[in-house]
């Protein structure tokens, strides 16, 4: 997505750009599974749905719960992340019927335990080059679902993919996720697949292999 940007505004020849994808660390402590449901007494057969990010007017807060508020389905969803106006989303949440289904939570230094708690990760951002939250999430073993306008929307299931933050065309795959245990379970396990060609190990490797190539012969790409 980023490449063809570069190309459409600054009019760069395609040969010149290399995409190097991000990596995650694909190692996970999954030592405390429950401990989420636990601290917020989650009842056990209601999916999570989690949001983490910072920036919530960018990254799609408000639109996240408007469509959640449609769903009329039991499930809870976390808002991990900062915000200076954390306030106006908790009062949103409340009108739209949701204080009882949302829980913000502010930053935490303990992530991946709500990773390995969710089943579905939202992130209707409005913009994202390439989110590494949805790299941590599918390693984690979630389903995603996020924008057009996120890179990382080139490696998920297009069913999830929506055409912008306020897409309501999704619904009915929320809708689906939340309802069907099979399906929710075949999209977890394609992502947890998916993720391995996401390593750390890969990304620095392919950004070395790069830096050497370009000092090596000057009509490599940059």
């Amino acid at each position: 997505m980023v490449k063809s940007e570069i190309i459409q505004h600054y009019d760069i020849d395609r040969k010149k750009i290399s995409v190097i994808y991000s990596g995650v660390e694909l190692d996970i402590d999954e030592s405390r599974a429950g401990s989420v449901r636990e601290e917020f007494s989650i009842d056990p057969s209601a999916r999570i749905i989690l949001f983490v990010g910072s920036g919530f007017a960018r990254k799609g807060v408000s639109e996240m719960l408007r469509l959640l508020a449609k769903l009329d389905r039991q499930f809870f969803a976390i808002v991990v992340g900062k915000d200076k106006h954390h306030a106006k989303y908790r009062a949103l949440s409340g009108q739209l019927g949701l204080a009882d289904k949302v829980k913000f939570t502010g930053p935490v230094n303990d992530i991946d335990r709500y990773y390995i708690d969710s089943d579905i990760l939202m992130l209707p951002t409005r913009y994202e080059p390439f989110s590494n939250v949805v790299l941590e999430a599918m390693r984690g073993g979630n389903a995603v679902i996020t924008t057009r306008q996120n890179g990382a929307a080139e490696i998920l299931q297009d069913a999830l993919v929506m055409d912008q933050s306020t897409d309501e065309k999704i619904i009915p795959e929320l809708r689906r996720l939340l309802d069907d245990a099979d399906y929710l379970d075949e999209i977890k396990k394609q992502n947890r697949e998916t993720v391995k060609e996401f390593s750390i190990e890969k990304n620095a490797m392919e950004t070395l292999a790069l830096i050497e190539a370009t000092m090596n012969d000057s009509s490599a790409p940059v």
